[in-house]
């Protein structure tokens, strides 16, 4: 029997040779493929957190899903969706928009329709991702090119700091009888 695997290895600053997980990299159109940036998966914090390491190993439980880079991030993706849906239905629903022109839409259109994937401006490069799968969702996927990767990872470093220092950890009452 022969089994053939493929293996996606990232190099960014001290982190060497990282092998990306399998469920981090998900297939787009064409063949292409991308990085899901999931804010709390180690490997995404420990490649984003490869200026200081220390950090990082001295955080319990990383994430950066509070950074502000990274709702940036989120908000321009859903931005572009926003404006990729609104142009899918300027294109069919002209005459429906014409018959109830002071309602509004109740209603987000469907994300099966439209463009598979998305163009972003992250540090004056523009950015491909792919389209989420539900408004729901909140993971960025970046294409996987080494030009796009390093300016999005240059971005996200920034959230690192106050991500992985500034950690408070909930309160917890003890119920009394």
């Amino acid at each position: 029997m022969v089994d053939i695997s493929e293996r996606v290895v990232l190099s960014y600053k001290n982190v060497c040779a990282a092998v990306v997980p399998k469920v981090l990299i998900l297939p787009g159109p064409d063949g292409k493929k991308f990085l899901k940036l999931q804010a709390s998966h180690p490997f995404v914090c420990r490649v984003l957190a490869a200026h200081n390491l220390d950090l990082y190993r001295e955080c319990k439980n990383p994430s950066l899903s509070k950074g502000e880079c990274f709702a940036l991030l989120r908000k321009k993706q859903e931005e572009a969706l926003a404006n990729a849906s609104s142009n899918q239905q300027d294109d069919g629903g002209e005459k429906e928009q014409a018959l109830f022109k002071d309602e509004q839409p109740k209603k987000k259109p469907r994300l099966d329709n439209g463009p598979a994937t998305l163009q972003l401006d992250v540090g004056g490069i523009k950015v491909e991702v792919l389209k989420p799968s539900s408004y729901k969702e909140k993971d960025v996927s970046v294409l996987l090119d080494p030009s796009v990767l390093t300016s999005v990872f240059e971005f996200l470093e920034a959230d690192c700091e106050s991500c992985f220092k500034d950690v408070q950890k909930r309160a917890y009452t003890k119920k009394t009888k």
